[in-house]
């Protein structure tokens, strides 16, 4: 032990125990924070495409969307790209019949919406296609902007174009 430490608590007598442990704790925090950029390095940009699917829309709010318009998940803030198409289509609603089952009718008030929006995505963790680092996956739901909107969509597929 001697000669490991000196007299005045230095190792080899070159360095301070304390700020040796200071060192090396500061150095494994840096190596912690590194690893993952270190192991999950993101693979090449692609063209891709999102189809989502707005439900229960009156047609007036449909009619704000345009085509070339960004658009964006809420909470992130992540383009996910541009709009590219869009069609409006019936809306189905249940009705009960006087047997008591339910059949189904054409609403007279709401559509469904249906956006395809063309972007540049990523693989990114689990097979999700990541679109300015936000994972999208199919059968999920989002809350999308554009300049002149904001709803909720179901993402019907993703998938790439190139």
């Amino acid at each position: 032990m001697k000669k490991l430490f000196d007299d005045e608590g230095r190792v080899f007598g070159k360095i301070n125990l304390i700020d040796l442990i200071a060192v090396l704790l500061l150095l494994g925090i840096a190596l912690r924070a590194l690893l993952p950029v270190v192991y999950n390095r993101p693979g090449p940009v692609h063209d891709a495409v999102l189809l989502l699917e707005v439900s229960k829309v009156l047609p007036e709010m449909a009619g704000e969307i345009r085509l070339k318009q960004e658009v964006r998940e809420q909470t992130s803030g992540a383009m996910l790209g541009v709009l590219s198409r869009k069609d409006l289509n019936p809306h189905e609603v249940e009705i009960a019949d006087a047997e008591g089952g339910l059949t189904l009718a054409i609403s007279s008030r709401y559509r469904d919406l249906r956006l395809t929006v063309t972007g540049r995505a990523r693989v990114g963790k689990e097979g999700a296609l990541e679109f300015d680092h936000f994972p999208v996956r199919a059968g999920q739901t989002l809350t999308i902007n554009t300049a002149t909107a904001c709803f909720e969509a179901l993402v019907l597929t993703t998938e790439w174009t190139d």
